[in-house]
């Protein structure tokens, strides 16, 4: 598929009931615009986008810092953190 079809197509899976809920995969070289459509999916949906580069984060971004209450592990997350 055409870079330019994927915007439309996001927002199209975004109204059907049935695709909402899937996770959508974009492949492709880097720079052709992949952030870019998704910006403009969400735009044309008024959502917010959430870009999160997981190449450039740790297990600890996720998922918090590891710590122990009660003899069990917990991971605590950092509060007023933007990614």
């Amino acid at each position: 598929m055409r870079i330019g079809k994927i915007s439309d197509t996001l927002v199209a899976l975004y109204n059907n009931d049935a695709t909402r809920n899937r996770a959508v995969y974009l492949k492709g070289a880097s720079g052709i615009g992949k952030s870019q459509v998704v910006y403009q999916a969400a735009e044309a949906l008024g959502m917010p986008v959430v870009d999160l580069r997981l190449s450039q984060m740790d297990p600890v971004d996720l998922r918090g810092v590891p710590s122990i209450d009660n003899h069990s592990t917990d991971a605590r997350r950092a509060h007023g953190v933007t990614v």
